[in-house]
C-alpha cells in the first residue's frame, strides 16, 4: 500500500481507514485505522470473466465479503468463499 503522508484522506478532519474482518462465520466487516501489514485488512479482488462480477476475499484467512441483504446500509458479513453465492458477487461501477 502506498504511503498516506500528504494524502487527502489523512488530514485534521479525516483519517484513512481500511476494511477489516475476522475469521468467517457470519462476522460483520468493519473499518479500522489503516495498519500496514495487517492481514485482517488485506483483500484480493477477483473478476469473474464470464459475468464480470467481483469477488472480494481476505488474502490471509480466506473469507469473502457477503451481503445477504441488498438494501442500502445493510451489514456486510464475512463468510466462507462460495463462487455460486450471489451475495458474494459485487458489481463494479460502470
Amino acid at each position: 500500500m502506498p504511503s498516506t503522508a500528504g494524502s487527502p484522506c489523512n488530514n485534521s478532519s479525516q483519517v484513512r481507514t481500511a476494511l477489516a474482518s475476522g475469521v468467517p462465520g457470519g462476522d460483520s466487516a468493519y473499518l479500522l485505522d489503516y495498519s500496514p501489514g495487517s492481514f485482517w485488512q488485506e483483500r484480493r479482488v477477483a473478476k469473474n470473466t464470464t459475468t464480470g462480477a467481483l469477488a472480494i476475499t481476505n488474502v490471509a484467512t480466506g473469507p469473502a465479503l457477503d451481503a445477504p441483504q441488498t438494501t442500502t446500509g445493510s451489514t456486510v458479513l464475512t463468510n466462507h468463499t462460495n463462487a455460486e453465492a450471489t451475495e458474494q458477487s459485487w458489481t463494479p461501477p460502470s
